[in-house]
């Protein structure tokens, strides 16, 4: 079975930070993400933008909080990735 996030991300995921993972190949997604963001009172502390070896594009976004469970689901709903992962690492 083939890993849904790319390993070559795992080096930039730190147990301090909450981390959100999506891939996207539309342009304007990581614009729409930022505004969503922002809207929401999210600040993001990092941001990578990763092209895989299948020239896929993925998103990563670091956080210094808990519990991005609500916002995966809101991201969902608006359709804002093609795949998504939240990785909670940060527990306080």
């Amino acid at each position: 079975m083939k890993p849904i996030v790319p390993s070559e991300l795992e080096q930039f995921l730190f147990g301090e930070f909450s981390h959100l993972i999506l891939k996207s190949n539309s342009p304007e997604t990581i614009d729409r993400l930022r505004e969503h963001f922002r809207h929401q009172g999210l600040i993001i502390l990092r941001e990578l933008v990763f092209r895989d070896q299948e020239q896929q594009t993925w998103l990563l976004f670091s956080f210094d909080q808990p519990g991005l469970n609500t916002l995966v689901l809101e991201l969902i709903e608006l359709g804002l990735a093609e795949e998504i992962a939240g990785i909670e690492a940060k527990s306080t």
